[in-house]
C-alpha cells in the first residue's frame, strides 16, 4: 500500500522535525515546485495552518495532529504485478511528465532496483514495437520517439482503464452519497417520454451525471453565491416553450424527492446539455457560437486554452460542442466557487483518484491551466469533479468511435416517431448515432454535418448525403438495405480520408523507383539531400535521421520509416522509394521505404497512414501491386483501390 501525496509530504516533514527547503521536498516527491506550494496550501486549507512557512522552507506546527491525519489517511493499494508497475511507470513519464529515477522509483514500487531493472528491460522492448524508446541517462527515465506514437500509447492506456471501470451509471452511483442516480434517470425519462422527446444513452448518461452533480453541490448550498452569479440568460429565449416546460416538470420533480436551495433559473443552466440533445421536431439548440454571451468572454478563453493544451500534450479531442457548452458552465461555476471561497466536500469523490488514475492525471493537468490564467487552485474535490466530466466525454468518444452519425426523415407523428427512433436505436445502436429526426424536408439543411439519412418519404436523387428510403415500421427489408448501406458508407469514409492524406502527404517530385540504392546510408543520403533541395526540410534533417537511426533503426519487417524525434519540420511530407531489390536495413531486408518529415500540426493525421502502412504490408496481393507500381500515379491510384 501507498500513501497519497498529502500524506507522504506530511510524513516526511513530521520525520524531518525542522525545517525543509521546497527544493528539498520537490525533489524528495519527485513533484515541482509549484506542485509542493499548491499542496501546502491545499493541507493548511483542510487543517487550518498545520504547515508555517518562513525564508528556510517549511515546518510541520502541530507534530500530534499531523500524525494522526497520517495514521487515519486511508492508504492507495500498491501496482502488485508487472502491468500495473508498467501503468504506474508510464503515468509518471508520458502523462505527469516527469523524469523519474531508478532508486524513486523501485522505492516506490517496493521493489529491488534489480528486480525494476530486469521489467525495465521488458518495458523497452515493448515500446521499441510502438516505435518508442527508452532511455535512462543520470539514472533518470525517458521516453524518446515521435509525440504521435507517445499520444497513441496514452490513449490505449487510458482506454484500458475505462474499458476495466467504465463510467456506467452503476460505477458513478458510488460517487455520489446524497443522490441515486437510477432515480434521476428514471424522472427523466418519464418526463421526456410524457412529452414526446428522446435522448440517446450517452446524452441522457451526460445529464444525469450533471444533474446528479448539481443536487450534491446544492444540498447544503451558501446562499450568498447567489447574489455574486454573473448575468442570467433568459433560458425562454433559448429553448422552445416545450423543452422548457419539460425542464419545468424535471426540476418540480427533482426538487420534491431532494429538496435543495435551488432555482428553476439555476437547474435550466444545468439542463443545456439536454437543451443541445434531445430528440424533437421543434427544438432550438444551442450553439458553440454563443459561448460569449452564456458564460462571457473569459470563461471562453479559459475553455479554448484548455482544450487547445489538453489535445497538444495528450492528443485528446474535447472538441465536442455539446461538452464544450456544459463544460463552459462548469467552469463558471467552480470559478464562483473559488472566488467566494465556497468549499465543496465529497469524499466519495476522492475514489476517482484511485479508480481512474489516468483520467484524474489530465484533470490535475486542466487544473494547473486554470491556476495559470486565474491565479486559483483548485482543492481535490473540484479536480475530481473536473475528472468525471473528462471520463464520461472519453467514453462517449470510445463508444462512438466506429459509429455513424444519422438524420431520421419521417412525418411529424409522435407515435411513428417515438417508435421507429425506438427501433433503429435498439437495432442500429452499434452502428448509428441519431443525431436528429426531422419531419420535413425543409428543415433538412446543407450545413448539417451527418453520415447518414434514413427516410420515411422519397428523397430528391440530387441530394448529395448517403441516404437511404425505409418504411416506418422499419420491415426486414428495410433492417437489411441499412445494414448494406452502414458498410458502404464506412467504406466510403475510409476510402476519402484515406485518398486525402494519400495526396496531401506523398510528393510526386519524392518519389523513387528502383533506385539503384546499395545499402539504408545510400538511400538516407540521397532522400534527405532532395528533400533538403526541395526546401521540404532544413540543414538539420539528415543529421535527425541519423540520430534516431542510432538509437534504434526504423525497419519494420520489409519496410522502413524513418524519421526525426522532433516534431518542428518545414512542411509535412513522406518520401516513398520502392526496391525491388531489397536493401539491407538493420537487421531487415527493406523493399519499401517511408521517409517521414512531420509538422506539429499535423502529427495526428500520420496515424491513420501509419496504421494502414502496416496492414498492407501483410496483404501479399496488394504488396506485389505495390512493387510493380512505376510510378507515383500508379502508386497513388494502388493506395486508394485498397482503401
Amino acid at each position: 500500500m501507498i500513501m497519497n501525496r498529502e500524506i507522504q509530504l506530511l510524513n516526511f516533514l513530521v520525520n524531518q522535525g525542522t525545517w525543509v527547503t521546497n527544493t528539498t521536498l520537490a525533489n524528495h516527491l519527485d513533484l515541482s515546485s509549484r506542485s509542493i506550494s499548491t499542496y501546502i496550501a491545499e493541507i493548511n486549507r483542510k487543517y487550518d495552518k498545520l504547515i508555517i512557512s518562513s525564508n528556510k522552507g517549511y515546518r510541520i506546527q502541530q507534530k500530534e495532529k499531523a500524525i494522526d491525519i497520517i495514521q487515519a489517511a486511508p492508504l492507495m493499494r500498491m501496482p502488485g504485478n508487472y502491468e500495473e508497475r508498467k501503468k504506474y511507470i508510464l503515468e509518471k513519464i508520458l502523462l505527469s511528465q516527469q523524469c523519474p529515477t531508478i532508486d524513486s522509483l523501485s522505492d516506490r514500487l517496493c521493489i529491488s532496483p534489480l528486480t525494476l531493472q530486469n521489467e525495465l528491460s521488458r518495458l523497452r522492448t515493448e515500446l521499441s514495437e510502438l516505435g518508442l524508446h527508452l532511455k535512462i541517462k543520470n539514472n533518470k527515465l525517458s521516453i524518446i520517439g515521435l509525440d504521435r506514437d507517445k499520444r497513441r500509447l496514452i490513449l490505449d492506456l487510458i482506454n484500458n482503464e475505462l474499458e476495466n471501470s467504465s463510467f456506467s451509471l452503476e460505477e458513478i452511483q458510488e460517487f455520489f452519497s446524497n443522490v441515486d442516480l437510477k432515480n434521476i434517470k428514471k424522472i427523466v425519462l418519464n418526463v421526456l417520454k410524457e412529452n414526446e422527446y428522446f435522448l440517446d444513452d450517452y446524452s441522457l448518461l451526460n445529464y444525469i451525471l450533471h444533474i446528479a452533480i448539481f443536487i450534491e453541490l446544492n444540498k447544503d448550498a451558501n446562499t450568498e453565491v447567489k447574489e455574486h452569479i454573473a448575468h442570467k440568460l433568459n433560458f425562454r429565449d433559448i429553448a422552445s416553450p416545450h423543452v422548457y416546460h419539460i425542464i419545468e416538470e424535471i426540476y418540480s420533480e427533482l426538487k420534491n424527492v431532494y429538496g435543495g436551495d435551488y432555482t428553476l433559473e439555476d437547474f435550466c443552466e444545468v439542463s443545456l446539455s439536454m437543451m443541445t440533445s434531445a430528440v424533437s421536431n421543434h427544438i432550438t439548440k444551442l450553439h458553440i457560437d454563443q459561448l460569449d454571451e452564456l458564460v462571457g468572454s473569459e470563461i471562453e478563453e479559459l475553455l479554448y486554452e484548455i482544450v487547445r493544451s489538453v489535445r497538444s500534450t495528450y492528443s485528446i479531442d474535447l472538441k465536442e460542442d455539446s461538452f464544450m457548452i456544459r463544460f463552459a458552465f462548469h467552469l463558471k461555476n467552480v470559478l464562483e466557487r473559488v472566488e467566494h471561497n465556497i468549499n465543496i466536500r465529497n469524499s466519495q469523490f476522492r475514489k476517482i483518484k484511485n479508480d481512474f488514475p489516468l483520467i484524474y492525471v489530465i484533470a490535475v493537468y486542466i487544473s494547473n491551466i486554470i491556476n495559470k490564467k486565474t491565479n486559483h487552485t483548485l482543492s481535490e474535490d473540484e479536480i475530481a469533479y473536473i475528472a468525471l466530466h473528462i471520463g464520461v466525454l472519453m467514453e462517449e468518444k470510445k463508444a462512438y468511435s466506429e459509429k455513424l452519425t444519422c438524420v431520421v426523415l419521417a412525418p411529424d407523428y409522435y407515435t411513428v416517431n417515438r417508435t421507429l427512433f425506438r427501433r433503429i436505436n435498439s437495432i442500429f445502436s452499434e452502428s448509428l448515432i441519431i443525431q436528429n429526426f426531422l419531419a420535413s424536408i425543409d428543415d433538412l439543411s446543407e450545413s448539417d454535418d451527418y453520415d447518414l439519412l434514413l427516410s420515411t418519404i422519397e428523397i430528391n436523387p440530387k441530394i448529395k448525403t448517403p441516404h437511404i428510403l425505409i418504411d416506418p415500421f422499419l420491415s426486414e427489408t428495410s433492417i437489411n438495405n441499412v445494414f448494406q448501406k452502414i458498410d458502404e458508407v464506412k467504406q466510403l469514409k475510409i476510402k476519402r480520408k484515406m485518398s486525402d492524406q494519400f495526396k496531401y502527404f506523398f510528393r510526386s517530385d519524392l518519389f523513387f523507383y528502383d533506385y539503384p540504392f546499395k545499402t539504408n546510408v545510400d538511400v538516407i543520403e540521397t532522400m534527405c539531400d532532395l528533400m533538403m533541395e526541395k526546401n521540404y526540410v532544413d540543414k538539420n534533417y539528415k543529421n535527425e535521421i541519423y540520430e534516431h537511426e542510432e538509437v534504434a533503426p526504423s525497419s519494420y519487417g520489409n519496410i522502413a520509416i524513418p524519421h526525426p524525434l522532433s516534431n518542428d519540420a518545414i512542411s509535412s511530407v513522406i518520401a516513398i522509394s520502392i526496391n525491388p531489390t531489397p536493401i539491407q536495413w538493420g537487421s531487415n531486408k527493406v523493399n519499401i521505404v517511408f521517409m517521414l518529415s512531420l509538422q506539429e500540426e499535423n502529427r495526428e493525421h500520420f496515424k491513420d497512414i501509419f496504421d494502414f502502412i502496416t496492414h498492407f504490408i501483410s496483404d501479399k496481393e496488394f504488396f506485389s501491386k505495390i512493387m510493380n507500381a512505376k510510378t507515383y500515379e500508379e502508386f497513388i491510384d494502388i493506395l486508394v483501390s485498397f482503401a
